[in-house]
């Protein structure tokens, strides 16, 4: 019994760990979002680079979508992360979004 629970407290501590990341980098786009008014598209992608670096993001998660009008911003984004487990795996896919109006 105690192994099954430390194997899903192990294995669930992965998974945790790919939708933290996912939380926290909608987090970055969501604020990018709210000060976009103020912000060069070329300054968000910078940041949202360095967010998606930091957190150990897979490389499309570097590709950013921004889509403007005279008061609404959409940001986007879309990556897979592919968790390995013994004997199977899971891609996680993911398409984070963010949009505020001013």
């Amino acid at each position: 019994m105690l192994a099954v629970v430390a194997a899903v407290g192990y294995y669930g501590n992965e998974v945790g760990q790919i939708y933290w990341r996912y939380y926290r980098y909608v987090d970055a786009l969501r604020e990018e979002a709210r000060f976009s008014e103020q912000m060069l598209d070329e300054d968000i992608i910078a940041h949202l680079h360095l967010v998606a670096d930091t957190l150990d993001l897979p490389a499309a998660a570097r590709t950013i979508d921004i889509r403007r009008s005279p008061h609404h911003v959409r940001l986007s984004a879309s990556y897979s992360e592919h968790w390995n487990a013994p004997y199977f795996g899971r891609d996680f896919d993911f398409e984070p979004t963010a949009e505020t109006e001013f």
